[in-house]
């Protein structure tokens, strides 16, 4: 079985643009579904291998390559513990990386939720304290929720220059490049 390992030189390689893109370094440690379906079931409250591979009905082989991924990532620690008369067995807890990865799995949901909606009631989002339903948005610098349609994804150096260029700045941004954006 071929195990995806992810170096610090891998995770400084251009892609095909000549950009070290961080969409493409996260892809590299949770690109697999198994990933983010343990990080998923931690955030629920799984700790145990064994657990894990109960509830996810995931082959040993693969869970054991995904944890030892996320725990190199530094998403889990893992933990040893052992119980009254076997052998000594491994947790695994969310770091405070992992818990961020709330967001990103909050995100998926979300956009699952509203383009590939399931019979049922499926899991939420909710604030600790109040009960509060959550919601993902791309908020600008003072916190205000943008439309969608008025956030684009773009290289550093085009954006760059269009903080420059709204900031008063004279770099010049060079929107004629093909392929951009």
């Amino acid at each position: 079985m071929h195990v995806d390992r992810t170096t610090a030189a891998d995770a400084q390689e251009p892609d095909a643009r000549g950009e070290v893109c961080s969409i493409q370094r996260s892809l590299d440690i949770l690109g697999q579904k198994w990933a983010f379906l343990i990080v998923r079931n931690a955030l629920r409250g799984t700790t145990r291998f064994s657990d894990f591979r109960k509830e996810l009905g995931i082959p040993t082989d693969v869970l054991s390559a995904r944890l030892s991924t996320l725990v190199d990532a530094g998403i889990f620690e893992r933990e040893s513990y052992q119980e009254a008369g076997s052998r000594i067995r491994h947790a695994y807890r969310l770091t405070r990386r992992g818990q961020e990865l709330k967001v990103v799995l909050a995100a998926l949901q979300q956009w699952g939720e509203e383009n590939r909606p399931a019979p049922g009631l499926p899991a939420t989002y909710i604030q600790e304290r109040g009960g509060g339903d959550v919601q993902v948005a791309m908020l600008d610098e003072n916190g205000r929720v943008l439309d969608i349609d008025d956030v684009r994804l773009m290289p550093a150096e085009v954006a760059r220059g269009i903080r420059s260029r709204a900031s008063g700045g004279s770099h010049p941004v060079d929107e004629a490049r093909p392929g951009q954006g």
